[in-house]
């Protein structure tokens, strides 16, 4: 073999090298794994016995008339609403913090961003204790303030259960949008600023003009990260409220948990997880499609 030719075939095949071992723990832990997932999905399995029944679509028709799964989702969407909250204060904290330098600046987006670094389990008993409504903090300062009429037994009462948990987990992504949207904002050029501000522009004009559609691809991926974590929302459900009162706060992650492992209906989890992953990978990929369209006319 010429040396011409060693060289091409090292060309070939050094880039397939640098990429095997990403590509081989992406099957072992990614793929094969979805794979049998699927498959479960297709099977009467209690988990324990070694063999499985088929019974194909069963699970899929099951699922569609089973009420527990289509309030479980319209729980994620009122929690996706309640998501938009940490959106939109991790943007103003952003433009707030965006020509903040030194010192202050830096201690600030800590602060900010510290709420993000808490295990969620954590942060789930945190609030879980906060909520108390005999030695939490809430309704004591109800109390303190003359307010006593508002007091609740906030994660007890079917109507305040889910939103008070929405803004309990919701409250540590605001830093994580904050430091995305910073970083967006270190991308738009100063000129663009310093000619809207020549041309008369306010505050508010720059703001809609400049700065929205500066961010408007980190905007994309804030959305696409919120809404995929929302969809996959578990541990804070399962470590206050696990579902209740009266499934008041079951969410899809709780439902998968519940059916899977309480009630060993492992196919009919795995139906359930399968349906999850593709309406996150769906919404994902049409809103980026979109989007994208959109960013070309």
């Amino acid at each position: 073999m010429t040396r011409e030719r060693r060289l091409r075939s090292r060309r070939l095949w050094a880039p397939l090298v640098m990429v095997a071992p990403s590509v081989v723990l992406l099957t072992v832990f990614l793929l094969v794994p979805l794979i049998r997932l699927v498959r479960t999905s297709f099977t009467d399995w209690n988990g324990i016995d070694e063999h499985s029944d088929w019974i194909g679509l069963d699970n899929y028709q099951q699922l569609v008339s089973d009420e527990a799964v289509w309030a479980a989702l319209r729980h994620n969407i009122v929690w996706l609403g309640f998501a938009s909250i940490p959106i939109a204060a991790g943007l103003l904290l952003a433009v707030l913090l965006q020509n903040m330098s030194g010192r202050g600046g830096r201690i600030y987006r800590t602060l900010f961003f510290l709420p993000y670094t808490l295990p969620i389990v954590v942060v789930g008993l945190v609030w879980k204790q906060i909520y108390d409504p005999v030695v939490g903090s809430l309704n004591a300062f109800l109390e303190a303030v003359q307010l006593g009429d508002l007091t609740l037994p906030w994660l007890g009462d079917t109507s305040t259960a889910l939103p008070a948990l929405a803004m309990a987990a919701n409250w540590t992504g605001f830093g994580f949008c904050m430091v995305l949207f910073l970083a967006g904002l270190s991308g738009i050029e100063p000129s663009l600023y310093d000619a809207a501000r020549v041309d008369g522009a306010t505050s508010m004009q720059v703001f809609w003009h400049v700065t929205l559609p500066g961010l408007a691809n980190t905007l994309n991926l804030v959305i696409v990260v919120v809404f995929i974590a929302t969809m996959r929302v578990f541990d804070i459900v399962y470590v206050t409220t696990e579902g209740g009162p009266r499934r008041s706060t079951e969410v899809l992650g709780t439902l998968i948990f519940r059916e899977t492992f309480a009630n060993s209906e492992v196919g009919y989890g795995a139906a359930i997880a399968v349906v999850t992953s593709i309406i996150i990978v769906l919404f994902a990929g049409s809103y980026l499609t979109v989007r994208e369209r959109r960013a070309r006319a």
